[in-house]
């Protein structure tokens, strides 16, 4: 009879997560390559604030909030993704 085991259900992002928290605990990865990887991060998602987006598309601030989805916090700053997915 064959043991059961429980699936492994990692996601490529979950993976990517731990290996840079691994990586960094073990001091493989500094600061600036942290650094380096947010600003890589930014420019894949297009990533902006609100305010920068309204400014750039001459939109009002709560004109972008109420007819875009993808608004995203993190640690309190709301970003917007500006990215389209490429089918």
């Amino acid at each position: 009879m064959i043991p059961m085991t429980t699936p492994v259900n990692t996601s490529n992002g979950e993976k990517l997560n731990e290996f840079v928290y691994t990586k960094f605990q073990e001091g493989e990865l500094t600061n600036s390559d942290l650094v380096s990887f947010i600003i890589l991060c930014f420019d894949l998602l297009q990533l902006k604030t609100i305010a920068h987006f309204a400014k750039i598309y001459n939109k009002t601030y709560r004109g972008v909030v109420k007819f875009n989805k993808e608004i995203i916090d993190i640690n309190g700053n709301k970003l917007l993704i500006n990215h389209q997915t490429r089918l």
